[in-house]
């Protein structure tokens, strides 16, 4: 249906919304969001994105993008799975899906 109405989307599990926007800060919402767009939009599990990226399409600085990825990291939320070394795509990272396993 949004496919052929022509508009652009991206599938984010309803948890994110239901339960996770009144708990968690703004701008950890807004890493949350940008990570789930970077991912699940291009139809991935994991990807690979920099904390310039986060920086630039959210507008938050880069001390508070580290800061919320470690907070959604410590909730359950993001997994960093591995740094990115010297891979130019920035750090692999995947969300989690089962809202059970969140702290």
């Amino acid at each position: 249906m949004w496919s052929e109405s022509g508009l652009d989307n991206f599938p984010v599990p309803n948890f994110y919304t239901d339960e996770l926007i009144a708990f968690l800060t703004s701008d950890e919402y807004k890493i949350l969001t940008f990570a789930a767009r970077t991912i699940f939009g291009h139809r991935k599990l994991r990807d690979r994105i920099s904390i310039s990226q986060f920086v630039y399409n959210t507008g938050l600085s880069r001390v508070t993008v580290i800061k919320c990825l470690t907070d959604l990291d410590v909730y359950k939320l993001i997994s960093k799975l591995d740094t990115g070394g010297s891979h130019k795509g920035g750090a692999l990272y995947e969300l989690q899906l089962d809202h059970s396993k969140v702290n």
